[in-house]
């Protein structure tokens, strides 16, 4: 009964990211969560490039989330000439589709590091020139006094789902507010065996 009451414990503790499926080395992962007031999405990962063809194009500054489009941009204004995957050779093997019925919201603050900026939709996705294939990439940004409802996004894991031609995949993960709050707390779990211990020791005394 000990061990048990330690893995719950140490389940309840971690932040709901961690819950979700998915990992660096699997290509990118997107998670879009509930913080708050806010919406938060954060991605990282590494993309393999072998095989992929890119036009350049000028420097860019979207940062954004359309969810019936099936785009997700982190360009944070990259200064360096960027990247951005060649129509004449489709970068997907599965490509990106809608993962909610909402249009496209502009993040309120972006964090992303230079070299670093990443984006996609169907026809293509954006990587900064200088990124070195198979390299960690990882950002964020916030949207201010949003919901998943809000911006339309479908709740869930893997609500959308993309491999690229080199055969990395795209995942991209939500969770709200409520299912974050659904996770037990630890002082929670401590309650509870805290009553079923007591009851049953009061019921051991009335039988004594």
């Amino acid at each position: 009964m000990k061990t048990k009451s330690t893995a719950i414990l140490v389940t309840a503790a971690l932040p709901a990211s961690c819950l979700l499926p998915g990992n660096a080395e699997a290509g990118i992962i997107v998670n879009i969560e509930e913080q708050g007031s806010d919406v938060v999405a954060s991605y990282s990962g590494s993309i393999d490039l072998t095989g992929i063809g890119f036009n350049i194009i000028g420097s860019g500054n979207v940062n954004r989330i359309g969810a019936s489009a099936g785009q997700i941009n982190f360009q944070n204004g990259a200064t360096n000439k960027a990247s951005l995957t060649d129509f004449s050779k489709n970068p997907w093997t599965v490509a990106p589709s809608a993962f909610g019925t909402g249009g496209l919201f502009n993040a309120d603050t972006v964090s992303a590091a230079a070299g670093n900026a990443f984006g996609f939709q169907a026809s293509g996705f954006f990587i900064e020139s200088s990124y070195v294939s198979g390299d960690p990439i990882s950002g964020s940004m916030t949207f201010e006094n949003q919901t998943l409802a809000s911006m339309g996004i479908n709740e869930g894991t893997g609500i959308m789902n993309a491999t690229f031609s080199s055969g990395d995949t795209l995942t991209v993960n939500a969770i709200s507010a409520v299912s974050t709050s659904a996770i037990p707390e630890p002082s929670g779990v401590l309650g509870l065996a805290g009553l079923i211990l007591g009851s049953g020791f009061l019921r051991r005394r009335k039988l004594a």
